[in-house]
C-alpha cells in the first residue's frame, strides 16, 4: 500500500520543500488506521510466539511415510484442522 503525503497539496515549489517538522499532524481517522493495523501486527506476532514447535522427529516419520505411499490421514482430521484454521483467522 503506498501513501502519497501530497495527495491534493499545491505543487508550488515553496509547498514542495517543507520540512517533516512543517507538515500538518495526521488526521485522527489516519491516527485510528494506523493503529487498528498495529493490533493486526500484534495478533499475529502473538499467534507465531504461541504456536507449537516443530519436532523433528515426527516431521521426519510423516516425510518417510510420505515417500513410502503409507501416510494416510481421516476426513474428519482434515475437516477438524480447516476449521481450527479458520477460526484462529477469524479472532
Amino acid at each position: 500500500m503506498r501513501i502519497d503525503l501530497n495527495a491534493g497539496a499545491p505543487t508550488s515549489g515553496a509547498q514542495a520543500e517543507k520540512t517533516p517538522s512543517q507538515v500538518a499532524p495526521a488526521s485522527k481517522a489516519e491516527q485510528t488506521h494506523l493503529s487498528e493495523s498495529g493490533t493486526s501486527v500484534g495478533k499475529l506476532e502473538s499467534a507465531a510466539l504461541n504456536s507449537p514447535e516443530v519436532r523433528i522427529e515426527k516431521v521426519q516419520a510423516v516425510r518417510s511415510q510420505l515417500r513410502s505411499g503409507t501416510y494416510q490421514v481421516s476426513p474428519a482430521q482434515v475437516a477438524g484442522s480447516i476449521l481450527e484454521q479458520l477460526r484462529v483467522r477469524g479472532s
